[in-house]
């Protein structure tokens, strides 16, 4: 019988000293914790864009970040359109998403941080509307003018749109884009008259497409609610959201978020 050669016994020595000191699998229950999670985004500067592939910048990506990295967690991340991103945590092909809205039907597949920001969606309209805009509901706006509304394929715009795009009479007024590039596309080719906006996207845009004076806003139709991180109930454990929860919560005591972000 051949005897045991050194390298032999030295890595049974490691394998079994290994064992006594991670009883019952520690070693790959720890590796298994880290926290690694991949954030689905798109487009929507200043908020998020990028410059060159698909790496994400953005005061909201600079936001993200930091969160995460409080909270112990490294991030990656895949870049398709807001309607995309809600697929996606449902399936789980990506952990958590920003800028989502709290509704009973997201709740089925996913679980929401605390709310990180105020979001205000104001409509803008062609100049012409303008006075109409002012004095009138959505509904009355979109009989009496036919205006044609353009919308963010799955975002909430609160309840006044909600009950307007399951009118059988106004439904057709709206028109649906995948992406903000495509409302303004749409915009630009005559094909919409207007679509809602946060202000500060719609400023930054304007200026960037040499658009200003072209949209006016309409001041009784605006849409102010929290939103949140929503992550995927399929990748992610509700002890990981609580943990992104206590990290939100310090972040949101130092003087950049307080500058940023405070409502």
């Amino acid at each position: 019988m051949r005897s045991r050669s050194p390298l032999i016994s030295i890595a049974l020595f490691l394998t079994l000293w290994t064992t006594n000191l991670y009883p019952n699998n520690q070693l790959a229950q720890t590796t298994e914790h880290v926290c690694s999670l991949t954030l689905g985004w798109g487009n929507w500067p200043p908020y998020q864009h990028s410059l060159n592939g698909d790496i994400p910048y953005g005061i909201q990506i600079d936001l993200v970040r930091k969160v995460a990295s409080e909270a112990g967690c490294t991030l990656k991340f895949k870049k398709q359109t807001f309607s995309e991103n809600i697929s996606a945590v449902k399936d789980g092909t990506v952990d958590f998403i920003m800028d989502t809205s709290i509704t009973k039907e997201r709740e089925e597949f996913g679980y929401f941080s605390d709310p990180y920001r105020l979001e205000v969606l104001v409509l803008y309209l062609k100049p012409e509307f303008n006075q109409q805009c002012n004095s009138m509901t959505l509904p009355e706006l979109i009989k009496k003018t036919g205006a044609r509304v353009g919308l963010n394929q799955g975002n909430i715009y609160g309840k006044s749109v909600t009950e307007a795009q399951s009118d059988e009479g106004l439904k057709q007024q709206f028109v649906y884009a995948d992406n903000n590039d495509q409302l303004y596309q749409l915009f630009s080719s005559g094909k919409i008259d207007g679509f809602f906006e946060d202000p500060m996207v719609l400023s930054y845009t304007l200026k960037r497409m040499q658009l200003r004076g072209k949209l006016k806003a309409c001041k009784v139709t605006q849409k102010a609610s929290t939103v949140s991180f929503m992550f995927s109930k399929k990748t992610v454990t509700k002890e990981l959201v609580s943990k992104f929860n206590e990290a939100l919560a310090r972040i949101k005591l130092t003087k950049d978020y307080r500058a940023n972000w405070a409502w």
